[in-house]
């Protein structure tokens, strides 16, 4: 059995200025695992690899046991508490959120409903796309966090039906 090192961030920080106290950010208290899911119940050895491609159904049952989908607010969170920005690790393009103990999420790509592998955005720089645990009640879409260079992520809804990469979380 692989062993797998996992990390918890957390921020806390209180900033005061002359114009009054700025809001703490948020905590982030999920423990991120190191790397993406490679198959079902089953992590990537290492945090560049792309891992699999899961459709929307495919990705609620990926995560190994007590591992599960991270929500919106988690990816929000992990986002707007950490120092992110846009690295390579192991000769892979992706978001680095953190700093000793970084989340790397690796811009992996996704599979389009035909199951054609797609790495780059419009403009040809690389993309990766996430699937959270939300789905939207009406449609058959579910919420996903979009890396691509230059932007390090933001919430958008998908088709059910397309494959894209997973990071599961934990209760820290």
């Amino acid at each position: 059995m692989k062993k797998l090192f996992i990390f918890t961030l957390i921020v806390a920080a209180i900033v005061s200025c002359s114009k009054g106290d700025v809001p703490e950010p948020p905590e982030i208290s999920a423990v991120w695992a190191v790397a993406n899911v490679a198959g079902a119940g089953e992590f990537a050895e290492n945090a560049w690899e792309a891992g699999g491609y899961f459709t929307f159904d495919e990705a609620r049952q990926a995560c190994p046991a007590g591992w599960r989908l991270p929500t919106p607010a988690e990816f929000e969170n992990l986002a707007a508490a950490s120092r992110a920005h846009w690295t390579t690790e192991g000769g892979v393009k992706g978001s680095s959120f953190g700093s000793e103990t970084a989340v790397f999420l690796p811009a992996a790509g996704f599979r389009d409903a035909e199951g054609v592998l797609d790495t780059q955005d419009s403009n040809g720089d690389p993309i990766g796309i996430y699937w959270t645990a939300e789905q939207n009640r009406v449609a058959c879409f579910a919420r996903n966090y979009y890396l691509f260079c230059g932007e390090l992520g933001a919430l958008e809804e998908n088709r059910l039906m397309v494959a894209f990469s997973v990071r599961c979380v934990k209760e820290g």
